[in-house]
C-alpha cells in the first residue's frame, strides 16, 4: 500500500499508462471490449476509509460504463503499487474494497461487469455477415 507522495501525473501520463496496458493484452476480443469503455482519463479524489483519519487521494477514471454505475480507476495510492487498477462505483467516492484492485488493467476488466456488458451488447448487435432469406 502507498500513502507517500508520488510525482504528480497528468492526463497524458495516464493515457500512456493505459496505452502500455492495452499493448500487453494478447486476446483481441478482450482488447476490443475494454477499448469500448475507455474514456479520456479524468482526475478525481477518493476517500481512503481503511484507516483513521480518513484521507482523500487522487485517482484517475480510465474506463466507465455508459449504462451502469461502475468503472475502472488507476491510482498511485491506496492499494498501489501492487494493485493500481481498481473497479469502482461511479457514485461512490471511496476506494472500495481491496479485492476490487488489480495489478493490470486487463485483470481489472476481466473481473468487472464491463466485460459482461460488452458481451451482452455484442450479442444483441446485428450480425453484418448474416443475410436475410430471399
Amino acid at each position: 500500500m502507498n500513502f507517500n507522495p508520488v510525482p504528480t501525473r497528468n492526463t497524458s501520463d495516464v493515457e500512456q499508462l493505459v496505452s502500455e496496458e492495452m499493448t500487453k493484452i494478447r486476446d483481441a476480443e478482450i482488447a476490443k471490449g475494454l477499448s469500448a469503455f475507455l474514456v479520456t482519463p479524468r482526475l478525481e479524489t477518493r476517500l481512503w476509509e481503511w484507516q483513521a483519519p480518513h484521507k482523500e487521494y487522487p485517482v484517475w477514471m480510465v474506463a466507465e460504463s455508459q449504462k451502469y454505475d461502475y468503472g475502472i480507476a488507476f491510482s498511485d495510492y491506496g492499494f498501489a503499487p501492487d494493485n493500481p487498477w481498481g473497479l469502482v462505483f461511479l457514485s461512490h467516492k471511496g476506494f472500495d474494497a481491496d479485492y476490487c484492485w488489480y495489478p493490470t488493467l486487463e485483470s481489472a476488466y476481466k473481473d468487472s461487469r464491463l466485460i459482461e456488458e460488452y458481451r451482452e451488447a455484442a450479442s444483441l448487435a446485428p450480425d453484418s455477415d448474416r443475410r436475410e432469406p430471399l
